[in-house]
């Protein structure tokens, strides 16, 4: 796929897999993916920054890191973390028509993403 990115005309139509819990935001490796065209991935994850610094939380350029610090300084707020998926999800899907709620939250509870807290 890579390699495809990088053929001028053809990449937008190229297909990525995308982890409806990023792996920087300590989603699993082997997370559920969808596939996504890589201009609708690359909106995703735009719609996706956006909702998160609206609310004071760390972006994909952030890394990993970054979220695993701001989940120690804030376990209280793992439920702010749930919101902001589903609604970047809604709004993609306002954007796109893709539906990835159902994804989201199946993923959500294989990994046990502090569902109880």
């Amino acid at each position: 796929m890579r390699g495809a990115r990088r053929a001028g005309l053809l990449a937008d139509n190229t297909y990525e897999l995308h982890h409806v819990i990023p792996q920087f935001m300590t989603g699993w490796a082997r997370g559920r993916a969808v596939v996504l065209t890589r201009e609708q991935h690359l909106r995703y994850h735009v719609i996706l920054d956006d909702v998160l610094r609206a609310q004071g939380m760390p972006v994909m350029r952030d890394g990993e890191r970054a979220w695993r610090n701001w989940f120690v300084r804030n376990p209280e707020h793992w439920h702010d973390v749930r919101a902001a998926l589903v609604e970047s999800i809604d709004r993609f899907e306002q954007d796109t028509g893709i539906n990835m709620l159902g994804d989201l939250l199946t993923e959500m509870s294989r990994q046990g993403f502090a569902l109880t807290r």
